[in-house]
């Protein structure tokens, strides 16, 4: 059986005509000598807890470093695995449960749960398996939340909420003056 080696590369274009997550990887050292053109494009391995009941479309971005094996001899049929584990950078208890504990309507919090994704701004999509609520979460504090019964919650420290459908709008200014299709103004 043949041994799978892990190597860094770096990602040099993320544009894949195909829409198939694909990614053209540089490892270096291996290819600081190859030509952008003829380096090639690693699909992804079942990365960000992808599985038969969950998808994820998060191809690494271009000029960021990722890791890689190659299921030939030529270096012709990469894969890609990311995330901040394999990294050693993510941590339950700092990018997720300290976060997500400033939403106060949050329940469990109680690891594995909530699954969650990890935006670069720090930023988190949320989904807890156990109490079906789910949200974003804004690394500013801001956060987007449903519970299980579908309740949902808009917290936006001091910024503008507008809400609005084919039937009217309404809009919370920061100041929490209130404004109703536009035509009726509530002082708070």
């Amino acid at each position: 059986m043949r041994e799978l080696i892990l190597y860094k590369a770096i990602v040099i274009d993320d544009n894949d005509s195909d829409k198939l997550g694909k990614v053209k990887i540089k490892v270096l050292p291996e290819m600081k000598d190859v030509k952008d053109e003829d380096l090639p494009w690693a699909l992804p391995f079942l990365s960000l807890g992808m599985n038969s009941t969950t998808f994820t479309h998060i191809p690494p971005i271009k000029n960021t470093h990722i890791w890689i094996f190659f299921l030939d001899t030529y270096f012709q049929k990469p894969y890609y695995i990311t995330g901040r584990i394999i990294e050693g950078l993510y941590k339950y208890d700092d990018n997720i449960k300290t976060p997500l504990s400033n939403i106060t309507e949050i329940g469990s919090l109680t690891y594995p749960n909530p699954r969650a994704i990890l935006l670069p701004d720090n930023s988190l999509l949320f989904y807890n398996t156990e109490t079906k609520e789910k949200g974003i979460y804004n690394q500013n504090g801001t956060y987007f939340f449903i519970n299980a019964t579908g309740e949902i919650y808009i917290y936006s420290k001091d910024k503008l909420i507008k809400m609005y459908n084919d039937s009217g709008s309404f809009t919370l200014k920061a100041s929490g003056q209130l404004d109703i299709n536009g035509h009726l103004t509530i002082d708070p």
